[in-house]
């Protein structure tokens, strides 16, 4: 929710879309690569808005297949891609973070520059 109100938005196949909604978020319903829908999450991938893929496998059944498939495809299109929920959590807590207390921006530091500047740990 607090990603929303940042001005970030979700897009994501059904299963995961009913679930976002559940939790009261908004979030763009695409379908599966194999769906045959016009509209679907590898078509999404392309799109230059979308700048990073949380996608925590289940490894089992068709879903499996689907998430390689996502996770292969946030690859080649250079999107960052997050798969264990504790790398997640860290992700959405550092977007949260900079929107609300910086400049918006991300700016990367050098282990160097962290000591400089505290730490960050």
């Amino acid at each position: 929710k607090t990603l929303t109100q940042l001005g970030l938005s979700f897009v994501a196949t059904p299963g995961t879309a009913e679930y976002i909604k559940r939790q009261g978020v908004a979030c763009e319903t695409v379908g599966k690569r194999m769906d045959g829908q016009e509209e679907n999450i590898v078509e999404a991938l392309k799109d230059d808005s979308i700048r990073m893929v949380f996608n925590t496998p289940k490894n089992t059944g068709a879903s499996k297949s689907d998430g390689e498939v996502i996770r292969n495809n946030a690859i080649a299109y250079g999107i960052p891609c997050f798969t264990r929920k504790e790398n997640i959590k860290a992700v959405m807590e550092a977007i949260i973070g900079t929107k609300a207390y910086g400049d918006g921006e991300l700016h990367p530091l050098s282990l160097q520059e962290a000591h400089k500047e505290g730490g960050l740990f």
